[in-house]
């Protein structure tokens, strides 16, 4: 099968295969047979190739110049070994990350990779990946977003025919955060420093199984350290099950002064995590069973893990009602659905007591699925929730809903998610009428002259009103993505962000008002293969109480290739 993801449309992936369908547990199901290569095979596997991408950037910001030279390897001794290397990188022309509402949660949010050189070897790696509600998926042992400004980077990876592994080792310079997970909220603290991140992961095909082993280490210096060690698993005793798991287990001695301003080497603490998860799909039922525990000290400084010392058990049931019609509408796939799930505290000595619960959640819905990829979906949350040791459980009401479509070659995507009802303010402690939604859309025109352009717009608000029907808490923000491609070799690419997030004053919360924006404008040039100039200029603020930032640069990156 040959398949081509667009990085930056992270869930838009091509495939050669026809009959590709949902029903397979996986890829391998659908494979085309590759004959009458017979005679290539062993001049492929020995043919070596490299590549080298020096860039030169120079910019301009707040009055003073700034020049760096970087450069990104890329040599292949053989088939089945890449080597890549990257040494001050230049992520400026990456594209921002989209807004998410985040004020009325207390728990990191996910933000999706989109730096090329973290997107090689994610399968191998293991990296994070976000479920459907956005959290964090699966195997969570390596999230690349924890290293924001590498100074140098190396990855090796080998691909057997019936084993993988990987390997790097990153020098970050520091300026991101160092997230320490707990059962109601995230902590995160500010990186000052420099820190290594070194991963190692390697797995093995035995039939309908797969097994695994990895390490990892954050070193910050100091004799102040994260490391995780762990094991995975895949088995498929079946056309119709699949059985994963994972045990990690970790040591810290990482501590942190009260301003942040370093971090220091503190007491050693351990914690493990252990998931478990069921999988059983067939004409008639789709199902879903995970269990989960991850101790009060777990943490992995070089994965994506934002709450601990709970135990999870989740149960998604979906029953699969095949193709029909309704009111006329096609219906290729239809699937009433029930979520059940249940989160509780471990005893973390006198900081926590066990058995504590977190959040409860029922939810029947319902998804289906018509022409023109759209996909429908709804559910009721009928669940609880506490918001912070201790407190009062409470019990959030809202209706949620959800479309998403390609309705025109124009309009290649239209999404929106809703919730409305009762919907629990966290800071605030109590229940409040409120509503949270998310619009996307994405435009494609075609334009005289042979040009094109791409539009892509995200919007959100969410709120909560107070007992008085007076907004408590108020949260906007959005996006627009333009790109106007000239020809194949010129483009000129803008985005904008605005985020605004107000807090009323009540009796034990002050009044905020926070702001922020961003714009960028790039116009990019490709000269040849792998050979890009960029000329761009950004505005930035990121709260009213700050000056605004301003910045020009310009990028010239020149491959070669043997």
């Amino acid at each position: 099968m040959v398949t081509r993801s667009i990085p930056r449309e992270h869930a838009h992936l091509l495939v050669s295969a026809p009959l590709l369908s949902k029903d397979a547990l996986n890829f391998i199901a659908e494979l085309q047979p590759l004959v009458g290569l017979d005679d290539l095979v062993e001049q492929v596997r020995e043919r070596s190739f490299l590549s080298l991408r020096p860039e030169l950037t120079w910019r301009r910001e707040q009055g003073r110049n700034q020049s760096s030279l970087g450069a990104e390897l890329k040599w292949r001794p053989r088939a089945d070994w890449v080597i890549d290397a990257t040494l001050n990188p230049d992520f400026s022309q990456v594209e921002s990350d989209a807004p998410q509402l985040a004020a009325n949660t207390r728990f990191a949010l996910f933000q999706p990779e989109k730096r090329p050189f973290f997107l090689e070897s994610t399968d191998v790696v293991g990296q994070t990946r976000p479920d459907g509600s956005g959290a964090a998926h699966g195997l969570a042992a390596f999230y690349s977003r924890t290293l924001s400004d590498p100074d140098w980077g190396l990855r090796a990876t080998w691909r057997g025919a019936s084993a993988e592994a990987v390997g790097l080792s990153l020098r970050d310079a520091g300026g991101g955060q160092v997230l320490r997970p707990g059962a109601y909220a995230t902590a995160e603290y500010a990186q000052p420093g420099h820190s290594q991140a070194t991963f190692v992961r390697g797995r093995q095909q035995l039939g309908a199984a797969s097994w695994g082993l990895l390490a990892s280490e954050r070193d910050y210096g100091g004799g102040a350290f994260n490391r995780v060690l762990g094991s995975d698993f895949s088995w498929r005793p079946g056309e119709s099950d699949l059985l994963r798991g994972h045990w990690l287990q970790s040591a810290s001695t990482t501590a942190f002064d009260e301003d942040q301003s370093r971090v220091m080497r503190g007491s050693r603490e351990t914690g493990r995590k252990l998931w478990l998860s069921w999988q059983h799909r067939n004409a008639d039922w789709n199902q879903q069973l995970h269990v989960e525990e991850i101790t009060p000290r777990f943490a992995n400084d070089n994965g994506f893990v934002p709450q601990a010392g709970i135990r999870r058990v989740s149960l998604d049931l979906a029953r699969r009602l095949g193709s029909g019609e309704l009111a006329g509408l096609p219906i290729f796939e239809a699937e009433p659905q029930l979520k059940l799930e249940q989160t509780t505290t471990l005893a973390d000595g006198p900081l926590q007591r066990g058995g504590e619960l977190v959040e409860r959640k029922l939810e029947p819905g319902f998804w289906f699925s018509t022409a023109r990829n759209t996909g429908v979906w709804g559910h009721l949350a009928l669940g609880s929730q506490r918001a912070r040791p201790g407190g009062p459980l409470h019990a959030p009401r809202t209706l949620n809903l959800g479309f998403e479509s390609n309705p025109a070659p124009w309009l290649n995507l239209l999404e929106a998610e809703l919730e409305w009802g009762r919907r629990l303010d966290v800071e605030a402690e109590r229940l409040g009428n409120g509503m949270s939604l998310m619009l996307q859309a994405k435009f494609r025109f075609a334009l005289p002259g042979a040009w094109w352009l791409e539009l892509e717009q995200q919007l959100g608000q969410a709120w909560v009103d107070n007992p008085a029907g007076q907004r408590a808490l108020n949260e906007r923000g959005g996006q627009l993505l333009a790109v106007l491609q000239f020809d194949a070799r010129d483009s000129l690419r803008l985005i904008s962000q605005r985020h605004q997030t107000t807090r009323q004053a009540e009796a034990l919360l002050t009044a905020s008002d926070e702001k922020s924006r961003s714009d960028s404008l790039v116009l990019q040039r490709r000269i040849g293969h792998g050979r890009i100039l960029s000329l761009g200029a950004s505005l930035a603020r990121e709260s009213a109480r700050q000056p605004l930032q301003r910045q020009v640069f310009a990028k010239l990156v020149w491959a070669w290739s043997d």
